[in-house]
């Protein structure tokens, strides 16, 4: 049977997210969030509707174009 992988380490520093709203200008979701969370760690991100969530985790992805700082895993900048 296979072993798990190892663990890895992750790293944000500095990310700020902005999206455009209905109106016609910007929101800023989070300025300046910096976090790590390292091997066999076990992360809950939780908080209201709007309060940048599912931001944060496309952040991660870079699915988000509107996003600044630095995302490392394993020392690897994203």
């Amino acid at each position: 049977m296979g072993s798990m992988s190892s663990a890895h380490d992750f790293h944000a520093t500095g990310v700020t997210a902005v999206v455009n709203n209905d109106a016609g200008g910007t929101r800023t979701i989070f300025k300046d969030l910096s976090f790590a969370v390292h091997g066999g760690e076990i992360v809950d991100i939780t908080g209201p509707s709007g309060s940048g969530k599912s931001t944060l985790l496309t952040s991660f992805a870079r699915l988000n174009v509107n996003t600044t700082g630095k995302f490392v895993l394993d020392g690897v900048d994203s």
